[in-house]
């Protein structure tokens, strides 16, 4: 390892990419265990109840990256009145209705009835405070 310290990265990179050439049978082998870890990890995701939460509220929807957010930025959360507001603001701004009924778990149609729930308690404190 020490002769490789600072060596020039075509020197380095040769001898690896020799080694790292594969037979067709090896690579047919390789292949062949690739897919069936792709196929676990994709029929993973329909079990459990986090995983087909993950499902429901995936990153490309709005309600995703609101779920994100919150969590992320729940972290750093100071006090109880800030953490009132950031909930108000991610839950406020997302279509939680359109995500009820829709899994088959009844896990996340439960955890989707109770963020359609907070956003409509969001909103009433949100008008009384306004009022």
């Amino acid at each position: 390892m020490a002769k490789l310290h600072r060596a020039a990265e075509p020197d380095v990179l040769k001898p690896l990419l020799e080694r790292a050439r594969l037979t067709p049978e090896s690579r047919g082998r390789v292949m062949d265990h690739a897919l069936a870890l792709l196929a676990d990890l994709r029929a993973a995701q329909n079990r459990g109840w986090v995983n087909q939460f993950l499902q429901e509220y995936r990153l490309n929807s709005s309600e995703g990256v609101a779920l994100l957010s919150l969590a992320e930025a729940f972290l750093r959360v100071p006090d109880p009145e800030t953490a009132d507001l950031l909930i108000a603001d991610k839950l406020g701004d997302a279509d939680w209705k359109a995500h009820s009924g829709r899994s088959n778990s009844a896990l996340v149609n439960s955890a989707t009835w109770g963020l359609m729930l907070g956003r409509a308690v969001v909103g009433e404190q949100g008008a009384r405070c306004a009022g």
